[in-house]
């Protein structure tokens, strides 16, 4: 059928539009075998002069969202941006007697982008508040990059769309002392993303003026507690002294706040929303909900070059556009890792949540999948990730039951569904298979590029260098595909068809039919050809008939299709989940009898595997406890709650889980992205063992946020259970 297909064009203003206005040009041409190379016109009878009414409530709540205050800019929460303007403040913490100054943050610290320690604390949905800490930053050994600091630094945006900025910077020590005298704060002033205006700090030595285009002016005053003056450095910075320990500095939108008006309103908002979260979620689960709040807020961003703020995996993950000379432009949207940022921020902002769905699902390429990841209209054209949308988006339309926003989203993810049975189905058996295959670039008569390999392939399962693709199975000639039927993905594609049916049947299409037989006819062929008796597990088999006995989480996912019966079910949670050589999961949640080894539980391939952490290797998906898995094992046990020994094993999944978030975010304020299972995690000197700030990393902490406040109890054995309607 035919459907109408938004398009948006932004021009970004370069300072040469008058000069040589902007022209635009559409053309188009199929994508496929048969297809001429040469690109025609396109009518523009053919164009409607606006979009539909499902975008432009789309845009409406987008555009509301990048209003405001925020830690905005991808590669720096030190930087606090206004938009729509554009404008940045950044406080830069400097040492006076050498001048070595810490001017970025992230909270992957350095482990990822700066050689600088940053701890981030509590971050409100809306903004009003948030805090972390920063420094030291910088070589200890040399003195001309050391600050050797410890600084708070408080922020709120309070007023309509967040408009007033309030900021508050307090050392807690300085060269391992209380005398801060030889610290001061370089409070500068720019605008983001080539935005045109002027910041001005030259007018009286105490405020930033900004003066934006079209957009008016803001007045940045600042403030001491010891009464030192302040000078402007520069034209567009300001000099703010400290003294001791605990004697702060200070900025704000409203002209002459004074250090008691500004903590006064932090402190204020800080108790506003501590208040909210013991209310929400008990007292027994606040800090668990203030992390996985932490880890969505702290990685939100905007970029002009998206339609609105979304969720990047981290701060220390991006890429930057070709050819921009300023960091600004810098982010990247990984499909599945994305997918699941909307579920995190599901669980207390509806409206982030849906501008980060909608930006990964528009990343869809012309061949009809979500690409493995996206920045700046560049992306993966040769391979996709673990296909996930489709439950995500019935995950939050069961709990906000906003039929617009499926409207949005449906047709995209059901072409990318659709291109599963075109492009990664596996003969004779007819089961997905991983894949990569570059079919632009083929058409295009441009030859193949680093894709079509069995690397590429690996990457799209998302678990890159998991033992289950150990070896070199994969036809480069003709399907393009491993030669080996894939449980887990196989899986995925019956709860895509599964959560897609049920989608159509609320926005009234009429696909739910085909969909659940879709998903009918696959879960029966994981039930029929991958349940490995011997073992008692359902395992991924080469297309020779033999099965490939490298056991991960990936195969509890035949319980999200319902492959297994009720005594297989049982036999795979006795067999592997609650055993203490395997997936190291106690009866009871609480640990006992774990090795030190294989404490946590859950690791990314079972301990018995020959290739489980093993030393000297890269070990990432080769034993690590992740996020994702933890989710996906999760919606595949709550299918077979009615089976006793299943749901004893998700409840102690969920509690061991829920520990292991805990205790990273408790010692370091990280929130993994990936996780060490040792006891102690001593092989990656007690910290995470991946990126310390991924917001995936939060996924272990929210199943055992909802199944503890949900129904434990529950037997409700349908495909579909939401996640977190409960909340």
């Amino acid at each position: 059928p035919v459907r109408p297909m938004p398009l948006r064009v932004k021009v970004m203003y370069n300072g040469d539009c008058e000069k040589h206005p902007p022209k635009f040009d559409m053309q188009w041409k199929r994508i496929d075998a048969n297809a001429s190379d040469e690109n025609s016109p396109h009518s523009v009878t053919t164009l409607i002069p606006h979009l539909p009414p499902v975008e432009q409530r789309r845009d409406a709540l987008q555009n509301s969202l990048a209003e405001g205050w925020g830690t905005w800019l991808h590669p720096n929460i030190l930087s606090i941006v206004k938009l729509p303007e554009g404008i940045v403040v950044t406080p830069q913490i400097c040492k006076l007697s050498t001048g070595a100054c810490i001017t970025a943050a992230i909270p992957d610290g350095r482990f990822r982008k700066y050689d600088v320690s940053t701890r981030v604390d509590l971050h409100a949905w809306d903004r009003s508040y948030a805090q972390y800490f920063v420094g030291p930053g910088g070589t200890k050994d040399d003195v001309t990059t050391y600050v050797n600091a410890n600084i708070s630094v408080e922020m709120g945006a309070k007023g309509m769309n967040n408009q007033e900025l309030s900021l508050l910077l307090t050392p807690v020590s300085c060269d391992g002392g209380v005398d801060c005298s030889d610290y001061q704060v370089r409070l500068e002033g720019r605008y983001a993303w080539f935005r045109a205006g002027v910041a001005d700090a030259a007018l009286n030595g105490k405020s930033i003026v900004f003066a934006s285009a079209g957009l008016g002016t803001v007045n940045i005053s600042t403030c001491t507690t010891n009464s030192a003056a302040t000078r402007s450095d520069g034209k567009n910075a300001i000099l703010l002294p400290f003294g001791n320990a605990g004697d702060a500095v200070g900025a704000a939108s409203v002209v002459d706040m004074t250090i008691g008006q500004i903590r006064l309103q932090l402190d204020n908002a800080k108790a506003k929303e501590v208040e909210r979260l013991h209310d929400t979620f008990g007292t027994s689960n606040a800090e668990v909900a203030k992390a996985i709040q932490a880890a969505v807020m702290w990685t939100y961003v905007y970029n002009p070059v998206e339609n609105g703020p979304f969720l990047p995996v981290s701060r220390g993950w991006g890429k930057n556009l070709n050819n921009a000379n300023s960091d600004d432009w810098i982010y990247i949207i990984f499909e599945w890792d994305n997918f699941f940022a909307s579920v995190l921020a599901g669980l207390g902002n509806k409206d982030i949540s849906y501008s980060n769905l909608f930006q990964v699902v528009k990343s869809k390429t012309s061949a009809g999948f979500m690409p493995n990841y996206f920045f700046g209209g560049v992306s993966t054209q040769d391979r996709t990730e673990p296909p996930v949308g489709a439950k995500v988006v019935l995950e939050l339309y069961n709990k906000f039951k906003d039929k617009w926003m499926v409207e949005v989203v449906f047709d995209d993810i059901l072409d990318w569904h659709e291109w599963f049975l075109r492009r990664r189905i596996l003969w004779p058996a007819g089961l997905v298979a991983l894949g990569s295959w570059n079919e632009q670039r083929s058409y295009a008569g441009q030859g193949d590029d680093d894709s079509n390999s069995m690397y590429a392939a690996r990457l799209e399962s998302g678990l890159d260098n998991s033992p289950m693709y150990d070896g070199n199975f994969f036809d480069n000639t003709t399907s393009h595909l491993m030669q080996m039927y894939d449980v887990g993905m196989s899986s995925l594609f019956v709860q895509e068809a599964y959560a897609l049916a049920d989608l159509a049947d609320t926005i009234g299409r009429p696909e739910g039919r085909v969909l659940r037989s879709r998903g009918k006819i696959m879960a029966d062929k994981i039930r029929r050809l991958l349940w490995d008796e011997p073992i008692s597990m359902y395992v991924n088999k080469f297309a020779n008939g033999t099965f490939y006995r490298r056991i991960s989480p990936t195969s509890f996912y035949a319980m999200m299709a319902n492959a297994p019966s009720d005594s297989q079910a049982a036999n795979m949670i006795n067999t592997w989940l609650l055993n203490s050589s395997r997936f190291c999961v106690a009866a009871g949640g609480d640990f006992r009898n774990n090795r030190d080894d294989c404490y946590w539980g859950l690791p990314s391939i079972s301990y018995d595997d020959p290739a489980y952490l093993k030393p000297g290797v890269w070990n990432y998906w080769r034993g690590f406890v992740w996020g994702p898995m933890a989710m996906l094992t999760y919606w595949s046990l709550q299918n077979y709650g009615h089976v006793q020994e299943v749901r004893q094993g998700r409840t102690a999944l969920c509690k061991q889980m829920k520990a292991l978030m805990t205790s990273q975010w408790s010692e370091h304020r990280h929130v993994c992205e990936n996780y060490n299972p040792h006891k102690t995690a001593d092989t990656s000197n007690g910290d995470c063992s991946g990126t310390p700030f991924y917001h995936w990393g939060a996924l272990t902490g929210l199943i055992g946020l909802v199944d503890e406040m949900g129904d434990t109890k529950s037997t409700d054995s349908s495909h579909i259970n939401s996640a977190f309607s409960i909340l």
